[in-house]
């Protein structure tokens, strides 16, 4: 089954498709923007040379707005911005209802953050590294000349895991980049504090830390992945078992194992968590903040990724030569 589910992600998606489970691409989304971007680039470095580069003990970020995660599907004002696959992961948006389907970049992207009317984007065309663009397609921007990962905007900063695989902060009204010297694979953040996989290649533990990357202290020694933080609970994959779903107050105490399946993806929305299900063929499922409820959203399989938005859930899947995004009632 992985090596199918390896074969399916060299597979490309061509359509769209907005009718709950049912799979009907929708093919009247034909609208071009040939000729609407802008390849204005300006590129921001980093280290001693270029003087942006600074220490974290120098960073001090005024309270910041809420965090915004990056994904590869994001749905904003009844129009979803996507990762179009079967175009070679270029930058698209359509309409919900299916309508008015547009180009907006020939840059692959692999991550997608909305804030106002720009769209920050890890830039696979450019070995990952950040850039930004208008909704509308122009304005294209080079923003960081290094590749980027796990990107969350709080206000004007960008967090995100360097190619040193360290997390950094970037201001991107400056340009100025600020690495906070913790190794991780994965964080999140309340807005308050940075909550991430403290992991130096051959060992790991669950900490926290000051949004500048100082006073980290260990919450407990799991090996966290797909962290999100909500009211003060931390909910993470718990690699160290199997990738079950579990929580944990942001002081340590409480550690709750919420199911018995390998999970990623995971996703809060109204008391719910919204999950992939690899111990069933990587369907959508959703499982209450307790644990209980264990509901499966849909039989399709291999899901890629989703975004909760309104009343429904969008997704994609890592099969078919054209996959459609689909919507299932949440």
């Amino acid at each position: 089954m992985k090596k199918l589910y390896r074969c399916c992600l060299l597979l490309l998606t061509a359509a769209l498709l907005l009718s709950g489970c049912k799979k009907s691409s929708v093919t009247s989304a034909t609208a071009d923007a040939g000729g609407s971007q802008v390849t204005t680039a300006k590129a921001y470095q980093s280290g001693s040379d270029s003087g942006s580069s600074i220490n974290a003990s120098g960073f001090n970020p005024a309270t910041p707005g809420l965090p915004v995660k990056a994904s590869s599907i994001v749905v904003s004002g009844g129009i979803i911005y996507y990762c179009n696959w079967s175009d070679g992961d270029k930058l698209y948006k359509i309409n919900a209802n299916g309508t008015g389907k547009q180009k907006l970049s020939d840059d692959a992207a692999s991550a997608l953050i909305l804030s106002n009317d720009t769209i920050y984007y890890s830039n696979e065309s450019d070995y990952l590294k950040l850039y930004s663009i208008n909704i509308d397609g122009t304005g294209k921007q080079k923003l960081f000349d290094e590749k980027v990962s796990n990107m969350i905007l709080m206000d004007s900063y960008l967090y995100f895991i360097d190619s040193s695989d360290k997390i950094a902060a970037l201001d991107t009204s400056s340009g100025v980049k600020t690495p906070l010297n913790i190794n991780s694979r994965y964080f999140d953040t309340d807005g308050n504090q940075i909550f991430f996989e403290d992991f130096d290649g051959s060992q790991s533990s669950f900490n926290a830390a000051n949004l500048d990357g100082t006073n980290s202290l260990k919450i407990n020694d799991d090996a966290p992945l797909g962290i999100v933080s909500d009211q003060g609970i931390l909910y993470y994959i718990n690699t160290r078992d199997g990738s079950r779903i579990y929580k944990i107050s942001q002081d340590g105490t409480g550690k709750t194992k919420l199911n018995d399946s390998e999970s990623s993806n995971i996703e809060i929305d109204s008391g719910w968590i919204y999950y992939i299900n690899h111990s069933d063929f990587e369907k959508l499922y959703k499982i209450k903040l307790d644990g209980s409820g264990n509901v499966k959203l849909s039989d399709e399989d291999f899901i890629k990724s989703f975004a909760v938005a309104g009343n429904f859930v969008y997704f994609d899947k890592n099969t078919e030569i054209q996959h459609p995004i689909y919507k299932v009632n949440k």
